[in-house]
Parts: structure tokens; C-alpha cells; sequence
């Protein structure tokens, strides 16, 4: 059992760093500030046909399905990094909070709910940023003495495709996997 659950603790942690890694857009705010002047973001879901296999290569599934979600990094960028303490994105188009913002300015938009990224809708989204800048850390509780707000709200136009894939894919599990499921 605790093996099972280092597994799944470094899955998440590589699922968590591939979004450090995906290549994202950089906006600034003061050029997307009206819904005419939104920013474009391309969301693309790729679907493939996936046949999975049990460990005596027996065919267990054969189905198209999602082979690529779509989701799209976004930089956005406040007037100043100075003494950069705090940030706060809000989708005000679907309700959306931001999930996980990755060094105070980076988000990652999706058409789904999901943990880690702010839900979108095809079209037009208002996207509230809110940034803190501190001038003075109390360093016990890490609390803001004096501080600069800047807030506001940028536009993102998300068109969204859905994309099939030629050929197919195939998964098998691996010997280790198999050798697990016969010896509990």
C-alpha cells in the first residue's frame, strides 16, 4: 500500500512539473483591455485510437479517445516584478478561479473543471489579474507591512478545435506491473 502511494504522490509531481514545461503565451494586460482587443489562445483536443492490453497481451480495450487535453499556459505579466508578493486570477466569464499559478504570473487555461487550471469557455473570457508588490516582509508571518496593489481585468478570445489523429496507439503494461498483479 505505501508503495502504491509514493507512485501516485510521483506521478503527480511529474504532472505537476509538466506544466513548468509547456510552452506558454506572454500577455500583457494593458494590451488586451477591451473584449475587441483579445488576446487569441488556441485550445486543440487531439483524439486517437487507443488499444490497451492486459499482461497476457490480450486486447482489452479498443476505443478513440483523448490523447491530448486542451490547455494553454499564459504569462501574464504585471507592470512591476519589484517586491512581487502576491497574485490572484479570476475567469469572471465562467466563475473560474485560477487552480495553481506558477511563479506569481503564470496560469494554465482548460475547457474542463479541473485542479490545477482555470476553466475557459469557447469565445470571448474576462480574466480579473490582482497583484501584490510589498515593500517590507514581517519575516515571522511572512505578512505585508506596506503594499501596491495593481488589479484589473484582460480579455482572451479562446477558439477550440478538436482534432483526430491517424493511426492508433497501443499500451501495454509494463513487466513490473505484471509481475505486481500476480504476486500481491
Amino acid at each position: 500500500m505505501k508503495n502504491l502511494n509514493l507512485k501516485k504522490l510521483r506521478n503527480l509531481m511529474l504532472l505537476i512539473s509538466s506544466f513548468a514545461f509547456v510552452a506558454c503565451d506572454d500577455v500583457h494586460p494593458d494590451d488586451h483591455q477591451s473584449p475587441s482587443e483579445a488576446k487569441p489562445i488556441n485550445l486543440v483536443r487531439e483524439f486517437q485510437r487507443v488499444k490497451t492490453f492486459d499482461c497476457d497481451q490480450n486486447l482489452v480495450s479498443d476505443k478513440v479517445t483523448t490523447v491530448s487535453s486542451p490547455t494553454k499556459s499564459i504569462t501574464i505579466r504585471p507592470r512591476s516584478y519589484k517586491n512581487l508578493y502576491s497574485s490572484n486570477f479570476r475567469n469572471e466569464t465562467t466563475g473560474s478561479g485560477s487552480g495553481s499559478v506558477w511563479g506569481y504570473d503564470t496560469i494554465t487555461l482548460d475547457m474542463a473543471n479541473a485542479w490545477l487550471t482555470m476553466k475557459v469557455q469557447e469565445g470571448v473570457n474576462e480574466i480579473a489579474y490582482h497583484f501584490k508588490n510589498c515593500d517590507h516582509v514581517i519575516e515571522e508571518g511572512q505578512t505585508c507591512n506596506s503594499n501596491q496593489v495593481e488589479e484589473g481585468s484582460m480579455f482572451v478570445k479562446v477558439n477550440y478545435e478538436e482534432v483526430l489523429l491517424e493511426g492508433f496507439r497501443e499500451y501495454h503494461p509494463s513487466e513490473e506491473d505484471c509481475q505486481k498483479s500476480q504476486n500481491p
